[in-house]
């Protein structure tokens, strides 16, 4: 307790490994209470027998009712298999184990899985890499793909997916994730190369996960992790008037909620709304557990007092607002708000050359080449130097796709060099697939196409290339460090 006085927990969970210290002295009170107690009053000494034996039962009762709270759900689950998961419960219940036992019958011994628990891997018998994904930038947890050469990626879609960013996984112009089995809160993904370097992201259509939502909160008012999920729900769906309804009833009911008033804030924000943000993140900051999200509240607070000050700022600092928001889009992988930020700042400043670029580069993502070519041009012409490589990029895209084709193959490893470095080694290696078959005896092909494979994990492919190339280049050393780098692959676990 003198612990606790000097320091304060900032959650009551972190005194919790205090408690069995603490009762390490209980039968000794006990005991020397008793005899004192005895020697001076038996009557008062029976008394409180009593008194303790009704405080022992109180407690007992208390901690029931938690471990009941517990084990409800645990029986419910097991009750009601699959109907369970309409109860939008925590991530806690998200069926890994599922997940494992689908990867241990239908992926190969080699594969290696990128999950959010490491159930799955050990379920699967496979190697795996377990990551706080709610936690990563797309950046970091592609990275982690590329590193473990993953073929696998496994996501909770608890709390109607709340937990992951999914527009990145449409916008994303490396890898391809098609989902093979989905359930208990949990979906896998299969990992492959985007061919085509470029995506189609559509608007998610919320209408199913908000009435989900609704219902879980009819069978739990007292959520509030479910309240915040509907009112952003109802925001990624156009629906903010009801968005703010949804938290207003819930802050009436639950005054000093700060997650409530964080969402509430997030919102306003999102809505151009700064002054009745800052509104609620003061409110938020005076509440008991506003310590526990203190930085967080910190750079709400930051973001409000910039757009407040932002409404008087000059044209170009406003422009390079939008390209700031356009870039950091483009990062996350949403391109519909990539493009809608660079189109913001081109309104703004149309004949800036550098707006021209980050636009042509969102019309690229998408596909739209002749609006990216326009584009690319426009931003070259004025002197942008990053358009340059666009520029030669589609020059050399021309030159490939005319007629006649190319004779040799050198033409088509220099553009699958330049898709490589564009950010597209998708592209680069169903450049390369479909010209193999005309270029049998091209090393430097095989060679090519053998360290695209292994850079997307297909470790039996490139296997037998990198194999052909020291046949007749013994001492090719990229060779021989990618063979090294496939064998290792190709090991299954121990388990």
């Amino acid at each position: 307790l003198a612990a606790l006085a000097l320091y304060p927990p900032k959650h009551e969970r972190l005194a919790w490994p205090l408690v069995p210290l603490l009762w390490i002295y209980a039968p000794l009170g006990v005991r020397v209470g008793a005899v004192a107690l005895r020697r001076a009053s038996p009557a008062a000494a029976g008394f409180a027998t009593g008194v303790a034996v009704f405080a022992a039962l109180a407690l007992s009762g208390w901690q029931l009712a938690s471990s009941v709270a517990t084990v409800v759900p645990n029986v419910q689950r097991i009750r009601e298999g699959d109907a369970f998961y309409r109860r939008v419960p925590p991530m806690y219940y998200a069926d890994w184990q599922a997940a494992g036992r689908y990867l241990a019958e239908h992926a190969p011994p080699h594969a290696r899985v990128l999950t959010r628990h490491s159930d799955v891997g050990f379920t699967a018998r496979r190697w795996q890499d377990s990551l706080r994904l709610e936690e990563l930038s797309p950046r970091e947890w592609r990275s982690r793909i590329a590193e473990l050469s993953a073929r696998y990626l496994v996501v909770p879609t608890s709390d109607l997916g709340r937990l992951f960013f999914w527009p990145a996984l449409e916008g994303d112009t490396v890898y391809r994730y098609t989902p093979v089995v989905e359930g208990g809160d949990v979906v896998v993904y299969e990992i492959a190369p985007n061919r085509s370097g470029t995506v189609e992201p559509a608007r998610p259509d919320k209408t199913k996960e908000i009435e989900t939502c609704r219902a879980a909160l009819e069978l739990h008012p007292g959520r509030v992790d479910l309240v915040r999920r509907l009112a952003d729900l109802l925001h990624d769906s156009g629906r903010d008037d009801e968005a703010l309804d949804v938290l207003q009833a819930a802050l009436e009911r639950r005054p000093g909620e700060v997650r409530l008033y964080k969402t509430r804030a997030e919102l306003l924000l999102d809505l151009d709304r700064p002054e009745d943000a800052l509104t609620a993140l003061d409110r938020a900051r005076e509440l008991p557990e506003a310590e526990l999200l203190s930085s967080s509240l910190a750079r709400l607070v930051d973001r409000a007092r910039r757009d407040i000050a932002g409404r008087e700022r000059p044209l170009p600092e406003r422009v390079a607002e939008h390209v700031r928001s356009a870039r950091w889009k483009m990062e996350i992988l949403d391109w519909n708000g990539a493009l809608e930020a660079a189109d913001a700042a081109h309104r703004l400043a149309p004949a800036d050359p550098r707006l021209a670029y980050v636009l042509g580069e969102a019309f690229q993502r998408l596909g739209r080449w002749d609006e990216a070519r326009t584009l690319f041009e426009r931003a070259g012409a004025g002197g942008v130097r990053e358009a340059a490589p666009k520029l030669e990029l589609l020059r050399r895209m021309h030159e490939v796709g005319g007629d006649p084709p190319p004779s040799e193959p050198r033409p088509y490893l220099e553009l699958a060099e330049l898709y490589t470095r564009d950010g597209t080694p998708g592209r680069a290696l169903a450049l390369l697939e479909s010209v193999a078959d005309r270029f049998p005896g091209s090393l430097e092909l095989k060679l090519r196409l053998a360290v695209l494979e292994l850079f997307y994990g297909l470790a039996e492919r490139a296997e037998p290339r990198y194999r052909e190339v020291l046949a007749a280049r013994p001492d090719d050393a990229e060779a021989t460090q990618g063979l090294a780098r496939c064998e290792s692959l190709l090991r299954a676990p121990r388990l």
